[in-house]
């Protein structure tokens, strides 16, 4: 019997998380093994939105991560149940973090594949930097691609982002970005902005969050999958 392209990237993604858990050997919180800490979580969320568009066909997603750090050097893994044009998302991601006075750098790499649809893989080379004053967090972040999703071409996508805690359980998130695509009639939309603004409530070890994601895209040049959602997810460590 032939899976549902549905039901194949909820299994894909369950047994990449359950892999993820294995290796991260199912603790709750960072643990250490030859210097380095190992860290992983799943995520529920109502929608799948990157860069501000429905990568689950405005369906819900099931999402897992696992994470090794060793003196500011991160390599991760992350997956999500995707829908519409592949069965699975899986990201491999390289980190290297330090501080500059009162400042925070980051610089890496991401590649991002596909299951089921190889030609649409591609890498993405990123810096971000952020401040934190009082109880205010504020950022800029560069991606840059040399072939962009689906072979359209270099691509840049930037942003700046802010954030406030009102306390150790409650914060608001909100950003601006805008992604650039060299062929993006290839990649299927023309160039646009995004933006969202959410609420996170982390009252123990699992964390909800409420966030609205916007493209300033018409239906025309998009279709749904960039309009305004109202995005609801629930996030906990292995």
């Amino acid at each position: 019997m032939r899976l549902s392209k549905a039901r194949k990237a909820l299994y894909y993604s369950v047994a990449s998380i359950c892999a993820m858990g294995v290796l991260g050997g199912g603790t709750a919180s960072a643990q250490m093994f030859n210097g380095w800490a190992y860290s992983g979580g799943i995520t529920l969320v109502t929608d799948y939105r990157f860069r501000g568009i429905s990568q689950s066909t405005n369906d819900p997603a099931f999402q897992g991560s696992l994470s090794a750090s060793k003196n500011g050097l991160t390599v991760s893994v992350w997956g999500s149940s995707v829908e519409g044009f592949a069965d699975t998302e899986l990201d491999f991601i390289v980190d290297y973090g330090f501080s500059y006075g009162e400042n925070s750098i980051n610089v890496g790499a991401i590649y991002y594949s596909y299951l089921g649809a190889d030609d649409l893989g591609y890498a993405e080379a990123y810096a971000t930097w952020s401040r934190s004053f009082d109880d205010w967090t504020v950022g800029l972040a560069n991606y840059i691609s040399p072939d962009f999703f689906g072979m359209s071409g270099v691509a840049t996508y930037s942003e700046a982002n802010a954030s406030y805690a009102f306390s150790d359980a409650i914060s608001v998130t909100g950003r601006y970005g805008w992604q650039y695509v060299e062929e993006s009639s290839v990649y299927g939309v023309p160039d646009y902005g995004s933006w969202s603004l959410g609420v996170a409530y982390t009252p123990n070890k699992f964390t909800f969050g409420v966030t609205y994601e916007d493209t300033d895209l018409s239906d025309s040049e998009c279709g749904d999958a960039c309009d305004g959602m109202v995005v609801l997810s629930l996030s906990f460590p292995l």
